[in-house]
């Protein structure tokens, strides 16, 4: 490895806690957790090569959570691994229902929101998020200049955003994170 370990932990250590903290609710816990994480960074090998160390700390944090879950789940309900699932609620990463419906709500407002606006604007919303095109090649493609797609993308998100998000109120963060 070319990097310092601990120099590099502590880079991440406020973030690394923070999401240990969110999946765990505790904070004594998130330390734990963020101590053994740091452990099992100090016994990889010195010619381990890591492309994304953040990626990589945060894949470590995340399996030190998941065996701190199970761990926790043997203690209430030893062995039996039916008991298990219903004695301990492992983290689910997959959105809630409450969080899938909001979210097809905010879908159907943009798309009415984009509606409402010019044939202009939405040629070049179309362009720009449904064919992935630049900002120079919708200029060039609909033949006027890359400020007024620069212009029209802006008034098309500022629109959307008045439509859409008025209705839901951001998510609180958990007390203590930053």
């Amino acid at each position: 490895m070319g990097w310092h370990i601990e120099a590099l932990f502590k880079t991440y250590a406020t973030d690394l806690r923070n999401y240990i903290y969110g999946k765990v609710g505790c904070p004594q816990t998130a330390e734990d957790l963020l101590q053994e994480t740091y452990i099992k960074l100090l016994r990889l090998s010195a010619d381990t090569e890591i492309k994304n160390i953040k990626s990589y700390l945060f894949r470590i944090a995340g399996n030190v959570i998941i065996d701190h879950h199970r761990a926790m789940a043997h203690r209430l309900c030893g062995n039996n691994t039916e008991e298990i699932s219903r004695c301990y609620d492992i983290v689910d990463e997959r959105p809630s229902t409450e969080d899938i419906v909001i979210n097809q709500d905010r879908m159907h407002k943009a798309i009415a929101a984009v509606v409402e606006l010019s044939t202009l604007c939405q040629q070049i919303f179309e362009l720009s998020n449904l064919a992935g095109l630049k900002n120079r090649e919708i200029a060039d493609q609909l033949g006027i200049c890359q400020s007024t797609v620069e212009k029209n993308l802006a008034r098309v998100r500022k629109h959307c955003c008045s439509r859409v998000d008025t209705t839901y109120p951001a998510r609180a963060q958990a007390p203590g994170i930053a």
